[in-house]
């Protein structure tokens, strides 16, 4: 069997389903480089990686924690090394506020229960039961323990401040200017110049690294502060308890990446590598060394398989020890997770309303010794986002067949297209193609939309203004959506089909109607920002849309568009107008005779609308009605032409 292995034969029936669950084929996508990248990349793609805007799949990410690291149950509190008590000396009364505890200390201990075999003492009256020598050695592991327990450890301490959550602002203008500021012992770090004006959700991306020493300077303090001219005020603290994180063994140090990178901007910034991490936990806990067999790795007595889905051209080695860390609970020894790379957020309080939440603050913590050798921080600066012009011109559809009837009972729809990208109140519309009888229409119309555009977050910023001087920002996927809709007069617009093009990560439209299909798995994908210009067929969706209960009426509608996205300085030099507008105006798209609007041309109405279905009628009428002239002429003349003729 292990024959087998060394030659890589027949690893997958062996390993862990979990891990060879992947299969090696990805979508294929335009090839973007990764210089272009940054840890914001990775955060938002995250942060949309569950959601229906799915992002990029050959992108990587970490895991966002919505709550503190501290009240994770999957890691134990972070308290199974030992357990806070709090020293109680008596209680404060306050004269407005409930009576509260006065708390002076707080002491981490770990109780642990063994069954041993005393001897019997020769005067049991004499006392002493609790001066007897253990019987029962303590194991060598526990005594280690107990031994770095009492050693004093410097550290070298990273925080990573990524950005602020709905902060309760303290003025009465309603803005928050805010910026961080951290107490460790007794060492201060403001951050007051870089303060984030004007904001409930304010982006920081501020590193913060200082050094510690444990067990006296455990407990990390981070403030939020409002900035003010004459007085900052405090909007809300958290406190971290970074004794825990060191000591745990659930490893909350350095957080474990999803996939091993030497480079790039998921670089590995642990000092160890995973072979080195996954080496020392086994001599730790006391087993064999992990032992590798072409394609997988054998730990414990079990075997585990390559995880990696993107770097592939990494190590072999590091990535199957990198998919046993991430696996550590499935091992019999061991039975608990490690904490992965993450983003944390932390709910910020303040001492008058300890109950009341002021906000959350996005963060992760990194512990290093400080007489080692440590990698150089990650770079979290936010990169301001780029003005980008999409043009957007709708030139025909096909398919598009209503449920409506016009009053001669024919099926018919009054077709036209709306279209959004950051703001749906925002949304342009085209003409309306009226009376489409074959499902066909045609518009030539061209829509216009601006947006900011971050290449390394892979995301559109969107500012909207929440108050008279706030302004709150967001992002998402730059995504285009158009939706197809019938004309009514007498009752709401009907919702037919939609479309949702998300401009950095789109299928590839099809060159001609006929081979236009719902897109399969394996459609190739293409990065508009790169490409520029597009021109092809795409399947509409067929979604139910909310503000309607029943499903969209369109199976297999397609939509022809061109599209093409410009930067800010070519949208200058290239101006193009809306609609059919100059500059760069388009040309009117060929309609049939009967497409216009009944109520504002009222001959054509008759000559297109009406004659077409009544001249038959007409016309048999007036043949009749010639006919029947005819023969009463004849009848009502036959008498006198009767008595005209002579009698012989």
């Amino acid at each position: 069997m292990r024959l087998l292995f060394a030659f890589g034969l027949r690893p997958a029936p062996y390993a862990n389903r979990h891990a060879l669950r992947f299969h090696d084929d990805l979508d294929d996508h335009e090839l973007v480089e990764e210089r272009e990248f940054t840890w914001w990349t990775k955060f938002y793609n995250s942060m949309y990686w569950s959601a229906a805007e799915m992002c990029h799949e050959h992108k990587h990410r970490l895991v966002i924690y919505y709550e503190e690291l501290e009240k994770q149950a999957q890691f134990g509190y972070l308290q199974d090394w030992a357990v806070p008590v709090q020293l109680v000396h008596g209680v404060k009364f306050k004269k407005h506020g409930p009576p509260k505890e006065d708390i002076y200390a707080t002491l981490k201990l770990q109780l642990k229960l063994t069954p041993c075999q005393c001897p019997v003492l020769e005067d049991p009256g004499g006392g002493g039961d609790m001066v007897r020598n253990m019987s029962n050695p303590i194991h060598p592991r526990h005594q280690s323990t107990l031994q770095s327990l009492g050693e004093t450890v410097k550290l070298l301490v990273r925080v990573y401040v990524v950005q602020g959550v709905q902060m309760r602002p303290r003025d009465v203008k309603g803005d928050s200017d805010c910026y961080v500021k951290l107490f460790l012992g007794s060492k201060t770090f403001s951050d007051r110049a870089h303060f984030s004006p004007n904001h409930s959700n304010p982006v920081f991306g501020r590193l913060f690294e200082m050094e510690a020493t444990l067990p006296g300077d455990h407990m990390l303090q981070v403030m939020v502060y409002d900035h003010d001219k004459i007085k900052d005020e405090v909007i809300g603290q958290t406190n971290i308890d970074l004794e825990d994180r060191w000591r745990t063994r659930h490893r909350a140090t350095v957080g474990l990446a999803n996939e091993y990178t030497k480079s790039g901007y998921n670089h590995w910034h642990d000092v160890k590598l995973p072979s080195e991490i996954l080496i020392d936990l086994c001599q730790k806990r006391g087993i064999q060394a992990p032992y590798y067999y072409g394609n997988v790795i054998e730990v414990d007595g079990m075997l585990f398989g390559d995880e990696t889905l993107i770097s592939k051209d990494e190590e072999l080695q590091e990535r199957l020890s990198l998919a046993v860390l991430k696996n550590m609970d499935k091992l019999p020894s061991f039975g608990y997770k490690l904490v992965p790379e993450h983003v944390e957020t932390r709910s910020l309080c303040r001492d008058d309303f300890p109950n009341v939440e002021q906000g959350k603050l996005q963060l992760w913590i990194e512990l290093f010794e400080a007489n080692i050798y440590v990698p150089s921080p990650i770079d979290i600066t936010p990169v301001p986002p780029a003005d980008f012009e999409v043009r957007v011109v709708v030139k025909n559809l096909v398919g598009i067949q209503a449920g409506d009837k016009n009053i001669f009972g024919k099926l018919m729809s009054d077709v036209y297209v709306i279209g959004w990208c950051e703001d749906e109140d925002k949304r342009q519309s085209t003409d309306i193609h009226y009376r489409s009888f074959a499902g066909d229409a045609a518009f030539n119309w061209r829509m216009v939309f601006g947006l900011k555009y971050s290449p390394n977050e892979d995301l559109m910023v969107i500012r909207r203004k929440a108050g008279l001087l706030e302004e709150i920002e967001f992002k998402k996927p730059p995504i285009i959506y158009l939706q197809v809709w019938d004309k009514d007069v007498l009752t709401k617009d009907e919702y037919l089909a939609a479309l949702e093009l998300n401009l950095s990560n789109m299928y590839a439209p099809y060159p001609a109607a006929q081979l236009c299909k719902p897109y399969p798995k394996k459609r190739k994908r293409i990065n508009l920002f790169k490409r520029k210009v597009i021109n092809g067929w795409f399947p509409l969706q067929s979604n139910a849309h909310p503000s309607q209960r029943s499903q969209a009426a369109v199976q297999n509608g397609k939509m022809q568009l061109s599209i093409e996205v410009c930067t800010d300085v070519e949208a200058v030099n290239r101006p193009a107008g809306r609609g059919q507008d100059p500059p760069m105006a388009l040309e009117p798209p060929y309609r049939p005779d009967s497409s216009f609007n009944p109520l504002t041309h009222p001959c054509k109405s008759f000559q297109h609308i009406l004659w077409p279905v009544i001249r038959k009628y007409v016309l048999w009428t007036l043949l009749i009605l010639i006919v029947i002239l005819g023969l009463v002429l004849f009848f009502s003349n036959l008498p006198a032409k009767l008595m005209t003729i002579p009698l012989e």
